[in-house]
């Protein structure tokens, strides 16, 4: 029965990892966890968690795989500490279940505790949130402009416990249970509808993003770096041919030089700004000394159509045992352990760049799947979001496909256009819907040329934040509470 069970946990991951962005069977998402929910049927405590976390290791693994080609260390501790989500999962949900919760009140609200928990501190992840999976579906994550992307998973595992509930008796169908998900789906089919913003609305400004390929083996070969500028330069003049952007965006560290330490090459790209008659936004590598301190950051800088430098924004969020090694100093084993691994500063604080009338924030690579970094530049006054990143690291798998849909999820959430720009793939032009207008495909030496539209509205989300995490948050312990003095409870005694 161990064997049987293991089964059902592993099923359940490939189920969703062929669900996920990149495979794209999205529908597959509805049933996915039924498999896991049986697996735990009759198991509880720790056998439960063992459940839980053989769940999670394979689908950590199935996701996450290439993040080994960038730091082994690294993919092995982000898989030990994942998967313990997915075992405190499983454990907490056979306890409510043992303690008589409905399954379809107890799944949703402790996975979608679990998720949101799992995206909290300087190790938060949300890439794993299931909402993703619908991003090809924009009618079906509109709710997100109300509670996030919680919701959406929310959603996801109520339909699925739903589905559960009614194939529980094998070859008997519990019809109730299986009108109650069709009707959830419709409702939030009809949710979708209402709530789908009108992407026409707003005033028009046209970007160019330049996909310039280059491969992470010569990326920082200083015998390529003139290649790399060249290569960005000509299809900025390229992309021009199709109409003349008022915003060129080249993505994450495009420029190989870290212009604290090369500042004529600064000058250079601003006489080519200037000489164009558009406003440049780049990722570049820049070091500053305070002191005799060193601080290395991964940036953004801004050029205007006229060649002045209207400023630089630094990255705050970033990648753990890759762009920097927490504890490195106190630990000195994790200095040889994660020798591969960068030594970048956090930024300091939030920029909204100025570009004509738009008004916008950067969220650079890791920064993009976090919904608190794109609410705070809406709080800042940003109608227009820009995403940078590099995902050459991921190589020709499903990560970078995975990525981008965390673009669509906060344009739902913030009823902002996104322009996504990724060195390799996938860029892309998000409008407020979650629908992408225009994409690149991966490894492709190319530009995308197009309007995206100005916006000053707000969402549920964007406005109120926390509501729908506390929501999901107290009722998921509001529940285990319950369940853990229920029997102590008078209303709760037999007679």
């Amino acid at each position: 029965m161990q064997s049987v069970s293991k089964l059902g946990a592993v099923i359940s991951a490939v189920l969703l990892f062929i669900a996920f962005p990149g495979l794209n069977q999205w529908y597959l998402v509805f049933v996915a966890l039924i498999p896991l929910f049986m697996a735990l049927e009759g198991r509880s405590g720790i056998r439960a968690f063992g459940v839980g976390y053989v769940f999670g290791l394979h689908f950590v693994i199935l996701i996450l795989y290439s993040i080994m080609t960038i730091t082994l260390a690294g993919f092995v501790m982000l898989l030990i500490y994942l998967s313990f989500f997915y075992g405190a999962f499983a454990f907490v949900f056979s306890l409510l279940r043992d303690r008589g919760i409905p399954v379809w009140l107890s799944a949703p609200f402790t996975w979608t505790a679990m998720e949101i928990v799992m995206s909290f501190g300087y190790f938060g992840f949300t890439l794993l949130g299931i909402s993703h999976v619908l991003y090809k579906v924009p009618v079906l994550i509109q709710i997100a402009s109300i509670s996030g992307m919680w919701g959406v998973s929310f959603i996801i595992v109520l339909v699925n416990s739903l589905l559960f509930l009614a194939l529980r008796d094998f070859g008997k169908v519990r019809i109730g249970s299986l009108i109650s998900a069709v009707t959830v789906l419709c409702i939030l089919l009809l949710i979708g509808f209402i709530l789908r913003p009108d992407i026409n609305d707003g005033g028009d400004f046209r970007v160019a993003i330049i996909q310039g390929n280059i491969e992470q083996d010569v990326k920082w070969d200083a015998d390529y770096r003139e290649i790399t500028l060249k290569k960005f330069y000509s299809l900025t003049n390229l992309s021009m041919a199709q109409g003349k952007p008022d915003m060129v965006i080249w993505p994450e560290t495009s420029i190989p030089f870290n212009l604290g330490d090369f500042p004529h090459r600064l000058d250079e790209i601003r006489e080519f700004a200037e000489k164009k008659g558009i406003y440049l936004l780049s990722g570049v590598p820049f070091a500053e000394y305070r002191g005799d301190e060193r601080y290395s950051y991964n940036s953004a800088v801004l050029i205007s159509d006229s060649g002045e430098f209207m400023g630089r924004y630094d990255k705050m969020h970033l990648v753990p045992f890759s762009e920097k090694v927490p504890w490195r100093a106190k630990i000195p084993i994790l200095e040889k352990v994660m020798e591969e691994a960068g030594n970048f500063s956090e930024g300091r604080e939030r920029i909204i760049f100025r570009a004509k009338d738009a008004k916008f924030g950067v969220l650079i690579c890791f920064e993009s799947i976090f919904p608190e970094h794109s609410v705070n530049y809406i709080e800042k006054g940003a109608n227009l979001l820009v995403v940078i990143t590099n995902d050459a690291w991921f190589g020709r798998t499903t990560l970078p496909h995975l990525h981008m849909s965390a673009s669509c999820m906060r344009a739902v959430e913030t009823h902002r256009w996104v322009a996504r720009c990724a060195n390799t793939g996938v860029s892309a032009i998000i409008a407020p819907d979650g629908g992408i207008i225009a994409r690149t495909d991966l490894y492709k030496y190319t530009y995308l040329n197009d309007l995206v539209r100005i916006r000053s509205d707000s969402t549920f989300f964007s406005r109120h934040r926390l509501m729908p995490l506390l929501f999901f948050i107290i009722g998921g312990i509001l529940l285990l509470t319950y369940g853990l003095v229920k029997d102590k409870l008078p209303f709760t005694r037999e007679v």
